[in-house]
């Protein structure tokens, strides 16, 4: 069964979407569907979270970030990701590699550094098919600041959003028909609705 994975910059609807996917995926025909999130997929996940995301005191070079998001990425891979799929269910991933080539790649890493890194990290597996939700970097500054709080990542400011958000348009020129953008400021039973015919194309028919 396929990995599915939702990608965007923050605040771009992706917890929302989430839960449209399953219900609509159990109404496509799939039988049993894990929903799933990094980082913190898994109980070291969620202390390899709170360290980089949450510890903002803390000085942390961009080349060890990637180390501590492959280090989560593998363990999500091998306690959830892999196992599920082989039992031949749907998986459904908040975020995966592409959110480290994104926002590290934006930091100044390397996007060859990070797909090494990660390439150890995820034991072939790669998703099937990626909805990026994509919204100008104005509105993910308006929701934030509507939420009244932001991670380590996202306080960096505009221009790294900025770039972040080219990142995710290099992925989607690159690779067609994985990455499908989605225009992520259409009210959210639009968006849904186009991610459902999505999944109905690829995965179960026409």
């Amino acid at each position: 069964m396929p990995l599915i994975t939702l990608e965007g910059i923050d605040a771009s609807g992706k917890t929302t979407q989430i839960k449209y996917l399953q219900k609509n995926l159990y109404s496509l025909g799939a039988d049993k569907v894990i929903v799933t999130q990094e980082p913190g997929g898994t109980v070291v996940g969620k202390e390899i979270s709170h360290l980089v995301l949450k510890r903002k005191e803390l000085d942390i070079y961009p080349s060890t970030e990637v180390f501590l998001f492959a280090a989560d990425r593998a363990q999500h891979v091998m306690q959830v990701i892999k196992p599920a799929l082989t039992e031949g269910h749907f998986v459904v991933s908040d975020r995966f590699v592409d959110s480290s080539i994104a926002f590290q790649g934006a930091a100044g890493m390397q996007k060859e550094f990070i797909q090494a890194v990660n390439h150890l990290a995820i034991a072939d597996i790669k998703p099937h098919l990626t909805i990026w939700l994509d919204i100008p970097v104005e509105v993910t500054v308006e929701r934030l600041d509507k939420r009244g709080e932001s991670d380590r990542l996202e306080s960096k400011g505009v221009v790294y959003l900025q770039r972040v958000r080219d990142f995710y348009t290099q992925m989607a020129e690159n690779e067609p028909y994985r990455f499908k953008r989605i225009d992520g400021t259409q009210k959210p039973e639009e968006i849904a609705k186009q991610i459902r015919q999505l999944c109905k194309d690829r995965f179960f028919g026409r």
